[in-house]
């Protein structure tokens, strides 16, 4: 299923034929950031395979699957595409034929269980909370592993969704393929930070991007949720991501800050403090509510409260004080906040005791 910006406040869609059985037609789904699919009410219906969605909502973010029917028996869902609108045209995504407006950023969401998913060995339905959709897998059997994978070709950021459970493994790996060719093995700890999207790093794909998670234990529980792959370099004014890395355009300093030698930073390097009264600035003009994450390199000498502090142009919105010691070469969310033209994150330093980290800002609409 693809997507495409046909222009402000509408989307089109367009999805393969599907060829044994031959069905009487399609229905297509929609749903927002915070709902999920109605199945007794499509957003169209019809025997084409293609279709324009109207009167959307700006700056809202559309999820739209659809599924063949033959009778009253549907089909399962196809891939998810999003799409996000806005006021100066919108951004689409795509799966089995990847398109992306010159306005945007493409999404890919495969979720367990739909279209470019596959299992060896079994895989149960979890208790687990917060699933990403109806549902998320497990397996507690060494040698199984589930697979998503989907047709794209360019630079994307990776991410996956699980359950935690205190069940769950502590090293998971998940490998990220392209085609045939592993580009790396990423280990994640499952006991915490499920329900979320967790981002695992930037890769190259040159026509297929496959994501693999293996179970490698029968002594704790592996879970297999969600892919999302999201298209980098979406700019600042339509697209769904904005990166902030030090450094770059957007960053400033106050006082002395060095190259770390942390592992994992976010692009080539973090950096880091140890004076007191230094601070860290990322600033990106942005209007509209975001998620804001920050990304650091851990250390045993980094401060464990370390201030990020959070405008709104010069409003201060909060300051959210997080643990350097862990949790390093990642994106870490801090929430959800309202920027009405200037997005502003600064990084303190406070302490000449311990080091602060200084590496990249994640706006994510």
């Amino acid at each position: 299923m693809g997507a495409s910006t046909a222009f402000a406040a509408q989307v089109s869609l367009s999805w393969q034929a599907k060829s044994s059985p031959v069905p009487d037609g399609y229905c297509v789904y929609r749903r927002t950031q915070s709902s999920q699919y109605d199945y007794r009410y499509p957003a169209w219906t019809g025997r084409a395979t293609s279709t324009t969605i109207t009167n959307l909502n700006d700056n809202t973010t559309y999820y739209f699957i659809v599924r063949s029917f033959k009778g009253s028996e549907e089909s399962d869902d196809s891939n998810e595409v999003a799409f996000h609108s806005s006021s100066s045209g919108g951004s689409s995504t795509s799966t089995t034929s990847p398109t992306t407006s010159t306005s945007g950023t493409s999404t890919v969401i495969i979720d367990d269980g739909k279209s470019g998913t596959s299992a060896v060995g079994t895989w149960k339905a979890s208790g687990g909370t917060n699933p990403y959709g109806g549902r998320s897998l497990y397996s507690k059997a060494s040698g199984t592993s589930y697979t998503y994978q989907s047709s794209l070709s360019g630079s994307y950021e990776v991410s996956i969704w699980w359950t935690e459970y205190s069940s769950r493994c502590s090293n998971v790996p998940v490998k990220i393929y392209d085609g045939s060719d592993l580009l790396e093995t990423v280990y994640v700890d499952q006991r915490d930070d499920g329900g979320r999207w967790n981002y695992l790093g930037n890769y190259d794909f040159s026509g297929k991007a496959k994501i693999v998670v293996e179970s490698r234990s029968s002594t704790c529980t592996t879970c297999a949720d969600a892919v999302e792959l999201t298209k980098a370099g979406s700019a600042a004014t339509g697209g769904t991501n904005v990166v902030v890395d030090d450094g770059k355009s957007g960053t400033s300093a106050i006082g002395t800050w060095k190259a770390s030698g942390g592992t994992n930073p976010y692009g080539a390097q973090s950096l880091y403090s140890k004076q007191s009264g230094t601070s860290y600035t990322y600033q990106s003009a942005l209007s509209g509510s975001y998620g804001v994450s920050v990304w650091w390199t851990e250390y045993s000498s980094r401060c464990s409260n370390v201030p990020v502090k959070i405008y709104d142009g010069t409003r201060l919105l909060e300051t959210i004080y997080v643990d350097q010691r862990d949790d390093g070469g990642r994106w870490n969310y801090l929430g959800d906040y309202d920027f009405s033209g200037t997005a502003k994150i600064v990084v303190e330093s406070r302490s000449s005791t311990c080091t602060t980290c200084a590496d990249a800002v994640l706006y994510s609409k």
